[in-house]
């Protein structure tokens, strides 16, 4: 089980057979004390157990610290690719292949689109209704782009003046027709959840599509 707490055995037996102290060995017991036992056995060996399992619990936060961090150099260095592929910053579809590689992305040969999400009257309800600031808007809305992913994700890249530019990319075989249609149901999807859980009314259009991503570079040629 992934969230079992963390736990060490110790096993104290009246046998001092090699048997016995190699199926602890096989069990993963930490500490084998032979009987009688005393007070001060049973203190030292706990305290052995309690140093142990402090590192594990440090070692551990270390690793979870360290996952964080690579997650979000993941998402701020994924978000700067849509950035540069919004802005014409590709010239090849080498380069664009480069950085797909270097992240990961599975999306070479995916039909995608360049893709606006309005925030209607975004400041009016940045002032009124948000309590939170235009940045913190912005991330909220993002939030629900990433919800669902199984036909359809969405790669944020930046947020201004109510509007958020993202990626769309299309994860089935399809042609533009079908894309079109999964791109419509998808929004109206996200847009009713985002209008039910913030109160805020937002449309989706697309600027630009191309039947595989690399598609990009050839408009900044």
């Amino acid at each position: 089980m992934e969230n079992r707490l963390p736990a060490k055995i110790v096993l104290i037996s009246g046998y001092k057979e090699f048997d016995d102290a190699y199926r602890a060995v096989q069990l993963n017991i930490t500490e084998f004390l032979l009987k009688p036992v005393s007070l001060d056995d049973i203190r030292q060996v706990f305290s052995r157990v309690r140093c142990l399992l402090d590192e594990e619990r440090e070692r551990s936060q270390k690793q979870q610290k360290m996952a964080q961090k690579l997650d979000r150099l993941v998402a701020y260095t994924t978000k700067q690719f849509v950035t540069n592929l919004a802005l014409g910053g590709y010239r090849t579809e080498e380069e664009i292949a480069r950085s797909l590689e270097t992240l990961g992305l599975p999306l070479a040969g995916r039909r995608c689109a360049m893709v606006s999400i309005v925030l209607e009257g975004f400041h009016l309800f940045n002032q009124n209704e948000w309590e939170y600031g235009e940045d913190a808007l912005y991330t909220a809305v993002c939030n629900f782009l990433q919800l669902d992913a199984e036909a359809l994700s969405f790669y944020p890249s930046y947020g201004m003046d109510g509007r958020i530019q993202a990626l769309a990319v299309y994860h089935m075989e399809g042609d533009e027709a079908e894309f079109l249609e999964t791109f419509r149901r998808q929004g109206e999807k996200i847009a009713a959840d985002i209008r039910e859980m913030l109160g805020l009314q937002t449309r989706f259009e697309i600027e630009r599509q191309y039947e595989d991503i690399r598609g990009f570079a050839a408009r900044s040629q």
